[in-house]
C-alpha cells in the first residue's frame, strides 16, 4: 500500500481533453482521488520556476499543478504520453481530431490504483464507467441567442483553462459574440460560423499546422490567433477582440 493520501490528478495537459472519463472514474474507484484546483497565480509561479525555460505555458502551468498536488502528499498520476520532458513537447501525442482512446493509459492507472488497494474488479467497473462517459458526454461550447458567432478553435488545455487564456469566452460573450467549438461543431453550425478565434501556445509547430488549414477552410472569414503565456494582459485581450468584432460586423454589413 502507498503511503500518500491517494491519487491526485492534476488539472492540465489531458485533464481536459479526457475530463468525462477522469471524473466518472474518480466517482467509481475505492480510493481517495483528488483533482487539482483551477490554475491560479500561485501554480503557474510554481510551474515557471520547476519548468524547462524551453516548456510552453501549458506546459510550465501543468508543472504547477502536478508540484500543488505532490506538496499535499498526493501521488501524482500523469499518462507517459503526456510527461514534461526537457527539450520536447508533453502533447507530442495528442491528436486534435482523434477520438479519445483510454485505453492508452488504462494499464498506467492500474498499477497506480492498485497500490491503494483497489481490486482489479472495481477498478474494472470504474473504468468502463469512465470510458462511456467519455464517449457520450456532451461537451463543449454551442452558444445561442447571441448576434455574432464564432469557431473557437485550439487544445482542449488552452480553451478550457479560464486562467490561461483570460476566460476569453465570457469576454467574447460580452461582445455579443457566441462561440462553437470543435466538439459540437456540425454541418449547420459551420454555416453560422462569422470568424474564428484559435487560442495557442507561443511557437507551437503542430498549432501552426492547424492554423493553416483553418484559414483555408474559412478563407474569408475574420481570423485571430490568442496566444496564451506571460505576454498575454486583459487590456490588451480586450482590444483584440474589440477589433476582431469589428471586422465580423463588417463583413456581416458587406454580405
Amino acid at each position: 500500500m502507498s503511503e500518500k493520501k491517494g491519487i491526485g490528478i492534476p488539472r492540465g495537459l489531458f485533464f481536459y481533453r479526457y475530463r468525462p472519463f477522469l471524473m466518472n472514474f474518480a466517482d467509481s474507484i475505492d480510493a481517495d482521488i483528488v483533482f487539482g484546483a483551477k490554475t491560479n497565480d500561485r501554480i503557474r509561479r510554481m510551474g515557471q520556476c520547476n519548468c524547462d525555460e524551453r516548456a510552453c505555458a501549458a506546459e510550465k502551468i501543468f508543472a504547477g499543478h502536478c508540484q500543488a498536488l505532490q506538496e499535499k502528499g498526493y501521488e501524482v498520476f500523469v499518462p507517459e504520453d503526456f510527461r514534461p520532458r526537457t527539450g520536447s513537447k508533453s502533447c507530442r501525442g495528442e491528436k486534435l481530431n482523434a477520438e479519445e482512446d483510454t485505453e492508452c493509459f488504462k494499464d498506467e492507472l492500474w498499477l497506480t490504483a492498485n497500490k491503494f488497494g483497489v481490486t482489479k474488479r472495481n477498478f474494472d467497473t470504474a473504468f468502463e464507467n469512465g470510458t462511456h462517459a467519455q464517449k457520450y458526454t456532451v461537451r463543449g461550447y454551442n452558444n445561442q441567442g447571441y448576434p455574432y458567432k464564432i469557431l473557437l478553435a485550439g487544445r482542449p488545455y488552452n480553451i478550457y483553462d479560464e486562467y490561461a487564456n483570460l476566460n476569453i469566452v465570457s469576454k467574447l460573450h460580452r461582445l455579443g459574440i457566441g462561440v462553437v467549438t470543435q466538439e459540437r461543431l456540425s454541418e449547420r453550425s459551420e454555416r453560422e460560423i462569422q470568424g474564428i478565434v484559435y487560442i495557442c501556445c507561443f511557437d507551437c509547430k503542430d498549432d501552426a499546422v492547424r492554423i493553416v488549414d483553418l484559414r483555408k477552410r474559412f478563407e474569408g472569414s475574420p481570423f485571430l490567433v490568442i496566444e496564451t503565456g506571460e505576454h498575454l494582459y486583459n487590456a490588451g485581450l480586450n482590444a483584440r477582440l474589440e477589433a476582431f468584432k469589428f471586422l465580423i460586423e463588417e463583413r456581416s454589413r458587406r454580405s
